[in-house]
């Protein structure tokens, strides 16, 4: 959901750090994106939902999106399309 509804990258979703989610401005933090620049993406309302509860349930430490090990990040995401999806739905 996350993916698609911020138009991220696999690379810039399991990057995603919890401080990178700025649940007052609505926004994420995208931190060395494509060309490595920083940059920002809306964060949905039903999304911001959704993240309290997946808190409280995985509580990550330093990933947002973390591996079977604890402090390692998630790498088998592949949904390239969603992102191509999203971007030819605007």
């Amino acid at each position: 959901m996350l993916l698609y509804s911020a138009g991220l990258r696999v690379g810039e979703l399991v990057n995603l750090m919890p401080e990178d989610i700025d649940s007052k401005r609505m926004l994420i933090h995208i931190k060395g994106s494509k060309g490595r620049k920083d940059r920002y993406t809306i964060l949905s309302e039903s999304v911001l939902k959704i993240l309290p509860q997946y808190w409280k349930k995985y509580k990550p430490r330093k990933w947002l999106f973390e591996g079977a090990r604890v402090g390692s990040r998630y790498k088998q995401v592949r949904r390239h399309c969603l992102r191509q999806c999203k971007a030819t739905s605007i």
